[in-house]
């Protein structure tokens, strides 16, 4: 809880720092996310309707990009049910150092229940990841 109170603070300073870029949500695709729309979505107990899975990466990651069309494979199969982010090292560093993220790719699962979970685990192919997906949002 004071972990998100802290991040809640630093984020909200980041908001007023940082340029939100109003972007609209695509099912089915991996979208972008900004550090202000991140603020907006998920922090301050808000709720949300779909499971989400955000993609920390940098452009410089090779496993990054090597693992972005699993990403967006999963995205389609998944689309209306899960929402797929991508949040880019280059553009929101500060968020990320906000939370704590220090390897890419770094994917963060958060449930609807507004629980999140970080899965550092590196590169993975598209299997491995449904698996993940599936054992984090449907317990299976």
């Amino acid at each position: 809880m004071k972990k998100n109170i802290l991040i809640g603070l630093l984020l909200g300073m980041l908001a007023l720092s940082s340029s939100a870029v109003a972007q609209e949500f695509t099912p089915g695709k991996v979208n972008v996310l900004r550090t202000a729309q991140f603020e907006e979505l998920f922090l301050n107990d808000k709720v949300i309707d779909r499971p989400v899975v955000i993609d920390f990466s940098a452009e410089w990651c090779g496993w990054c990009q090597k693992m972005h069309p699993h990403i967006a494979e999963l995205a389609q199969k998944y689309s209306g049910q899960i929402d797929f982010y991508q949040v880019n090292y280059e553009t929101d560093l500060d968020l990320i150092r906000a939370l704590g993220i220090g390897s890419f790719p770094t994917l963060v699962y958060i449930k609807t229940d507004g629980s999140m979970v970080v899965d550092e685990n590196g590169y993975r192919t598209t299997s491995v990841l449904d698996e993940t997906i599936q054992e984090v949002f449907y317990g299976k």
